[in-house]
């Protein structure tokens, strides 16, 4: 392979890395509403050890709380995580501590409005991993489905799935999720402390022109490569 081909390769490669990482931002989830939480619940101690959603001491659809976006400089707005009807996720252990959600019949879904919802993104949400390593931090996290968005917002989530990542800080007197899976207790919650939904930007036309023009360069030296 030539000097010129290896090259044009480099550059070819520094131009796709600036067609995914265009505009990359993230929407942070701030602490939820008073009271309002996740809860691992085996209330029979048989299982299964489901994941679910509680206000007031009481089971609830919701968890909402405060939302930010962009990182610099942020605008806020309020965010819902709903469940549907049907079966909540329940929790398969992979190791101590480590535990794979699957999720029931019960649809998850996140809506989020910033700015009295002049930005608004609403998703599908697919958990699909706990860990519980530290009694007093659980972290959860899964995949969220975009099915609208639009604002600011457009750029970073209008490319379709994106990862989400959300914190749940437990009570310092909240028994482990360990404790609740072995079927010694009847169930632990917390409240979100903090997390992150991760975007997956849309290339801006300018991006694409150039990453464009990069792989017409590159034909244009493999073809004088080969004719010679």
């Amino acid at each position: 392979m030539t000097k010129k081909v290896i090259v044009a390769l480099g550059c070819l490669a520094l131009l796709a890395s600036f067609a995914i990482v265009a505009n990359a931002d993230q929407i942070t989830i701030g602490p939820s509403i008073k009271n309002n939480g996740v809860i691992i619940t085996d209330p029979k101690g048989t299982g299964p050890t489901t994941l679910g959603f509680t206000y007031n001491n009481k089971t609830s659809a919701t968890l909402k709380g405060t939302a930010s976006y962009p990182d610099t400089f942020p605008f806020y707005g309020p965010y819902t995580f709903t469940f549907g009807s049907g079966t909540l996720p329940f929790l398969t252990e992979v190791s101590p501590s480590i535990y794979n959600v699957t999720m029931g019949t019960a649809p998850l879904t996140l809506d989020l409005c910033i700015v009295s919802c002049a930005n608004q993104l609403d998703g599908t949400v697919v958990l699909s991993y706990l860990s519980d390593a530290n009694p007093s931090l659980i972290n959860i996290s899964g995949t969220i489905t975009v099915t609208k968005v639009t604002g600011i917002m457009y750029n970073d989530f209008a490319g379709g799935p994106g990862s989400v990542d959300f914190d749940v800080t437990l009570s310092k007197t909240a028994k482990t999720v360990d404790y609740v899976y072995g079927h010694r207790g009847t169930s632990t919650q917390g409240t979100i402390s903090s997390g992150e939904v991760i975007g997956s930007p849309v290339p801006e036309p300018g991006t694409l022109a150039l990453l464009g023009s990069g792989i017409i360069g590159l034909a244009g030296v493999l073809r004088r490569k080969v004719e010679l």
